[in-house]
């Protein structure tokens, strides 16, 4: 079963990303603003929004998550991670609901974070799947420096 992510939450940041780099690239080119924008600078502009949509298109379509009987799979362009549901002891449901991104800790003290779809499909998937969940409490005692 594929699930992919909310797009509009991927969108903001995406969005973001993209707003920030060009001004970091556009000073660091250039340096200047004035007004009116030297033509250069719509080719600059209509550079960045095309190969900035066409990423966007690339993102949404190659990532994805995938429930499979043992593990959770998480693809992101060209790199895959796997998520053994047995190795995550503790969902942050709370949160994770208000938020729309899956916070979850593994045995190793790592604290994952993914965005979630729309409908939380991933989320109420996940907290029926992981059978060796522990509470809050006892997952700060053992890892003091995750940030959960």
């Amino acid at each position: 079963m594929k699930i992919y992510p909310n797009m509009r939450k991927t969108l903001l940041w995406f969005f973001l990303l993209s707003v920030f780099l060009l001004a970091l690239f556009y000073l660091t080119f250039d340096g200047q603003f004035v007004w009116p924008l030297p033509s250069r600078d719509y080719v600059i502009f209509a550079g960045w929004a095309v190969i900035t949509a066409v990423y966007f298109v690339i993102t949404l379509r190659c990532s994805y998550y995938t429930l499979e009987k043992k593990y959770l799979s998480q693809k992101k362009l060209t790199k895959e991670y796997a998520y053994e549901y047995n190795r995550i002891i503790y969902i942050d449901e709370s949160w994770s609901r208000k938020n729309n991104i899956l916070l979850f800790v593994t045995d190793r003290g790592d604290a994952i974070y993914l965005i979630l779809d729309k409908k939380q499909l991933l989320l109420d998937e996940m907290l029926k799947r992981c059978k060796n969940l522990r509470d809050r409490e006892s997952v700060l005692r053992q890892f003091p420096k995750v940030k959960i």
